[in-house]
């Protein structure tokens, strides 16, 4: 991603050398003669000062070097080279940029885009590059700035209202966001890409049919667009149209094989039919496509738990605490459960105390539906032996209940068969089995 220009190319052999600032004069004297004699007798061609290999004519000797080693340096290198020459090495910002946004270096990114917006202060594209790495960093005010900015300098830029869009919806502004997106299509009425976002917004609103048309909507722009069909499934798995969820997701994964979020779905649609080792399978090839996602884990442990297969169950919770555990709500309480299954109540408290304590955060970030979030409360209170508060939570749950909902009943048959089992169990039962209308398998 970063240009061949002859000093730059020198730069980076100094940088790569390294050594004590005698011997990299040294080396740099060394390195432009190379390349005059390379340039002259014709092997390295060079127009308006940038070497230009071509294909296949230069090789590594020795030793190979692996660009990821070195995106700190190249990083430096780059900037130490916008310092210099400004503007001319905009294009060296945005390549550099795109190879570091590929391998989630989102500091280095934002490092570099920080100083190209100095550099390029009315270059649009900078600006709303800067807002999609502060949007990746959780640094939501900041992304809105700089998408605000990139729009005020160029009001004809579709893209930067997107990315106003996504923050405002990560950010629970969903009527801002749908107007953002809105605003994008008005600008660019094919970029599929605020169509299908604007579906998501409609599902988390409840407005399914709405959510429909758009995902149908960015399909008709861009058939090779992955997200949409995904975005279909989850809401035809949330409506319980299995099949036509099963077929979107199956459709998302053919058009991109290395989304993951798609085998999550399936993994969800499996399990919801009682398909377990589908949706173990499925859950597995999403972290293999990506091991960083939290929920992942989450649902995988889940299905573990399910089975009785305790030790992977707790592994897969575990790691969904250590990727995200300031939202690890769910896997806390499950995790508190095996404890206390296992007779291990200090554990046990630990998880169950820990799950109180980001309760709060959950509910504020939606990351359950309430009826799911105040059930998990319930749990934990449960296991800290706070039967009464309990028991009102669970009621608080139950009606939160959408129509569809289902009670699962095995982490309650976890800690009947404790060998403590916490008091207030058993009118929990006795709640959640009216509720379902069956009894306790």
């Amino acid at each position: 991603g970063v240009g061949t220009r002859r000093e730059m190319v020198v730069e980076l052999g100094a940088r790569l050398w390294g050594g004590a600032w005698p011997r990299r004069l040294l080396r740099r004297w060394r390195m432009r003669r190379a390349l005059d004699e390379l340039v002259a007798d014709h092997v390295l061609p060079e127009s308006e000062g940038v070497i230009r290999p071509r294909d296949g004519q230069v090789e590594g000797k020795g030793y190979a070097l692996a660009p990821a080693d070195y995106f700190p340096l190249l990083t430096g290198m780059v900037i130490w080279a916008a310092d210099r020459w400004g503007k001319e090495v905009v294009d060296d910002v945005y390549g550099l940029g795109g190879r570091l946004w590929r391998a989630r270096e989102y500091e280095l990114v934002a490092r570099l885009h920080r100083r190209g917006v100095e550099v390029a202060p009315g270059d649009a594209r900078m600006h709303y590059n800067l807002g999609l790495v502060y949007a990746d960093l959780g640094r939501q005010e900041e992304a809105i700035a700089a998408f605000r900015r990139a729009i005020e300098l160029d009001p004809t830029l579709a893209a930067p209202h997107n990315g106003l869009g996504n923050v405002y919806a990560d950010l629970g502004r969903q009527e801002e966001a749908i107007a953002a997106y809105q605003r994008a299509i008005e600008l660019a009425p094919t970029y599929a890409t605020p169509h299908s976002n604007l579906g998501a917004v409609y599902s988390d609103l409840g407005r399914q049919e709405e959510a429909i048309a758009a995902y149908q909507r960015a399909i008709e722009l861009d058939p090779t667009y992955a997200y949409p069909h995904n975005g279909l499934g989850a809401v035809y798995g949330g409506l319980g149209r299995q099949e036509e969820a099963i077929a979107a997701y199956q459709r998302a994964i053919e058009l991109d094989p290395t989304y993951a979020y798609p085998h999550n779905g399936l993994g969800n649609v499996y399990a919801d039919q009682g398909r377990q080792e589908e949706a173990i399978a499925a859950y597995q090839r999403a972290i293999e496509l990506d091991p960083e996602e939290a929920i992942y884990h989450n649902n995988l442990g889940d299905e573990y738990l399910q089975l009785g297969q305790m030790e992977g169950a707790e592994a897969e919770f575990q790691e969904r605490t250590r990727l995200s555990p300031d939202d690890a709500l769910s896997a806390e309480v499950c995790l508190g459960v095996i404890a206390c299954h296992q007779g291990d109540n200090e554990t046990a408290t630990r998880h169950f105390e820990r799950a109180l304590s980001i309760w709060d955060t959950a509910w504020q970030r939606r990351l359950q539906n309430p009826a799911g979030l105040l059930e998990n409360k319930a749990c934990a209170l449960l296991g800290l032996g706070r039967p009464q508060e309990a028991v009102a939570t669970l009621r608080q749950s139950l009606a939160q209940r959408l129509p569809g909902d289902t009670i699962d009943f095995y982490i309650y048959e976890l800690l009947a068969a404790a060998p403590e089992p916490p008091a207030g169990l058993e009118e929990m039962v006795t709640l959640l089995r009216e509720a379902a209308g069956e009894e306790l398998r």
